[in-house]
């Protein structure tokens, strides 16, 4: 059988879907609005997913789209009956009530923040995740892994002209006049900064702002990982200062994450 021929999204398309969709993920519900996930090295970009694959002959129109993190699009891939929505139109579904129950306050609030984000909000948000994929870029530089062709320049190219598009399109007044700034997320005030960004010297001076942050906290990330028993991982959490400039959510999950593994060693021996 003639394998199907891909289609793929347009860009206005996708910024429908996210508007559309309120930066939600139609599997998770996690906010794929990137300033609610703070300045992190483990962010997660949207994607627009085709409900049926388009392997298997599904279109890239916008009813068979649907917002999705990068992380659950992988998952998926062409999997078309792996295609369950918890989420549509940024709101619950029946079919998550019956899996999960009634959806907790909290979950209700932050769907209902996320109302007002519309189309044009995805050239932003892209604008930031191009940014963060520049110092994903540098990270690698740093630990001697493999170039990709594309370095950090071009991405950085690349988030101009989103940001020059975004510019174009905004919606009247500022995010946090609109609801869409988040106090609570690590350092949300300055990835946000990039709204009053106008000329390409500015740019570089906030991405240079927010860079040894997050350069700090990849550092933690990996040695975190490349520790090889839970002593070591304690050492170099009891390390980190409260002046390093590392993601105290990141922070925070390690040291969760390293108390749940002890626990589990406690209890099995």
């Amino acid at each position: 059988m003639p394998s199907r021929k891909r289609t793929n999204f347009t860009n206005n398309q996708k910024s429908a879907i996210f508007g559309r969709d309120r930066a939600t993920c139609a599997f998770s519900g996690v906010s794929l609005w990137i300033p609610d996930q703070g300045l992190t090295p483990e962010w997660d970009n949207d994607w627009a997913d085709h409900l049926k694959p388009s392997a298997r002959g599904g279109t890239s129109t916008l009813d068979n789209g649907a917002c999705v993190s990068s992380t659950f699009n992988i998952k998926k891939r062409d999997n078309g009956s792996d295609n369950l929505c918890f989420f549509h139109n940024g709101w619950i579904t029946r079919d998550y009530v019956r899996v999960f129950g009634l959806p907790d306050d909290q979950l209700l609030c932050d769907l209902r923040r996320r109302e007002v984000i519309v189309a044009s909000d995805w050239w932003f948000n892209r604008a930031i995740g191009n940014s963060l994929v520049a110092l994903d870029w540098r990270i690698r530089e740093l630990r001697g892994l493999p170039r990709h062709t594309r370095d950090d320049t071009y991405y950085m190219r690349c988030a101009l002209k989103q940001h020059a598009q975004w510019l174009r399109r905004r919606e009247p007044g500022t995010y946090a006049s609109r609801g869409l700034d988040n106090p609570s997320a690590f350092a949300s005030d300055k990835l946000l900064a990039l709204e009053s960004v106008a000329t390409e010297l500015h740019y570089r001076e906030w991405l240079e702002s927010i860079w040894p942050s997050y350069r700090a906290t990849a550092a933690l990330l990996h040695a975190f990982d490349a520790a090889v028993n839970d002593t070591e991982r304690s050492t170099i959490l009891d390390a980190v200062g409260s002046d390093a400039g590392i993601n105290t959510d990141v922070l925070d999950a390690l040291r969760c994450l390293s108390e749940a593994n002890d626990d589990i060693y406690v209890r099995a021996a």
